[in-house]
């Protein structure tokens, strides 16, 4: 990241951003579950100290987006060396938590588990599900991710849209994707149903 002047000049964009990224059940709140999920990746990382303050602070055992941006202003009152270790030091932890989130989303959704997910993948885990409008949002979805318009969504055309759209939504400030809550939904039901027979 840089610097302290960097966090106060566009902060709030990135400490969105940030949040966002924790926020691995995209129900617009971080968890004591998912503070201590990025303490476990690294202890030794200068975030620690910090999310654990969180943790312990938290009254409700969620932590809303103002809750987080107030935690990152009180932050910047200790001092701008160490708000920026704390700061890089939670995004590169955060960003192995999203890569990893994407990365199990998408493998689930590769049902035939050949390195790409194709809109009959998609389509039939939709239905599955009960998906009414699943055509629609499908033709849409998947030409959106299928930059190369191959009929096959790879790993990185995966990440690459979700990283441009989470961007995109944070910039905008309309709070978590709504298709991503879509996606996770599927995930969690194919990490709980055979798919065996889809």
């Amino acid at each position: 990241m840089g610097s302290a002047a960097s966090i106060a000049d566009d902060g709030a964009l990135k400490v969105s951003n940030l949040f966002e990224k924790i926020d691995m059940d995209c129900n617009q709140s971080l968890s004591k579950y998912e503070l201590r999920r990025l303490c476990e990746m690294n202890p030794d990382a200068p975030a620690v100290a910090f999310l654990n303050e969180l943790i312990g602070a938290d009254e409700d055992g969620n932590i809303s987006l103002e809750e987080w941006k107030a935690a990152f202003e009180k932050e910047l009152a200790k001092g701008e060396a160490e708000t920026v270790a704390v700061f890089d030091s939670c995004d590169q932890l955060a960003t192995v938590l999203w890569d990893e989130r994407t990365a199990d989303v998408f493998s689930q959704m590769d049902l035939d588990n050949n390195g790409g997910i194709s809109k009959s993948e998609l389509t039939r885990l939709c239905i599955t599900v009960g998906y009414k409008n699943a055509k629609v949002v499908l033709d849409g979805m998947f030409d959106m991710f299928d930059a190369d318009s191959d009929g096959q969504i790879t790993k990185t055309e995966w990440k690459a849209m979700f990283d441009k759209e989470l961007s995109i939504c944070v910039a905008n400030g309309t709070g978590t994707l709504a298709w991503f809550e879509e996606l996770v939904t599927l995930w969690k039901w194919t990490k709980t149903t055979n798919l065996v027979g889809l």
